[in-house]
């Protein structure tokens, strides 16, 4: 099996969610889902900003579909960045990102 190169798969994620964007209806989730694994690999290969930017986009899409912002984005996502992620370093990073910007700490309880 070729290993596991964050940057091209965050290309692919990138790709994906313009294709989304393109032919599915305008805020589908989706373009959420393709985002926010996107943001997960750019983070992996060591691109916070680029990350940032992803995920800023993924709750602005979010925001729109569902309502509620960054936390509520956590909230649906959180299976996928706490639970059972594929790159659990890179999923913990995002959940940090996007409690910065919700100015949450995300504290679990239970």
């Amino acid at each position: 099996m070729p290993p596991f190169l964050p940057s091209k798969a965050a290309f692919f994620w990138s790709l994906c969610a313009e294709w989304a964007e393109e032919h599915l209806p305008p805020f589908d989730e989706t373009i959420v889902a393709y985002l926010v694994h996107g943001a997960i690999c750019l983070l992996a290969s060591g691109d916070r900003a680029a990350a940032t930017g992803m995920l800023a986009s993924a709750v602005s899409v979010h925001r729109v579909a569902f309502g509620g912002g960054a936390y509520w984005l956590a909230l649906r996502y959180r299976r996928e960045l706490i639970y059972e992620p594929l790159d659990k370093e890179g999923a913990m990073r995002v959940w940090g990102m996007l409690a910065e910007m919700s100015g949450d700490s995300f504290q679990r309880t239970g």
